[in-house]
């Protein structure tokens, strides 16, 4: 019954580890999707990167609204790299698949900042989706403040 057990366990981890760098790359392209088409001031088509489960949580025009103040307040996006990336398997029932969570720095035209996003990529039936993203930006200097 233990052979049985470690059998099964190291198939799962096999199955679940195949594919891993896949993942990495989709969720990476996704992303700079979203980076690129801001980076050229086209917020319309980043919103179609954002899948279902990203606008369940965020009405689709709240979340336009907050790419064009974050614009505005902070300029055009300039540069970005990925500064940290992670990857995790999550089973459960209706959400087994690969969660990639990409940390970006971005340079922006009047600021700096970090724009994180989480992708979710279903084990079994489904397209990767944008599920989650989170931007922060450093805040304004002060007048006089010195510069860091």
């Amino acid at each position: 019954m233990i052979r049985i057990r470690a059998l099964l366990g190291l198939t799962l981890v096999s199955l679940f580890g195949a594919g891993c760098g896949d993942g990495l790359a989709g969720a990476t392209e996704r992303a700079q999707a979203v980076l690129e088409a801001r980076r050229a001031n086209d917020i319309d088509r980043s919103l179609t990167a954002y899948g279902p489960t990203f606008y369940a949580h965020v009405p689709r025009d709240a979340w336009r609204a907050k790419l064009i103040e974050t614009g505005r307040a902070a300029g055009q996006i300039e540069a970005y790299e990925l500064a940290a990336w992670s990857s995790q398997y999550n089973v459960g029932w209706g959400r087994t698949g690969e969660v990639v969570q990409l940390k970006y720095r971005v340079r922006y035209a009047l600021r700096t900042g970090d724009e994180v996003f989480v992708i979710f990529r279903p084990w079994f039936i489904g397209d990767a989706q944008l599920a989650g993203h989170h931007i922060v930006v450093t805040p304004e200097r002060e007048s006089g403040a010195p510069k860091s």
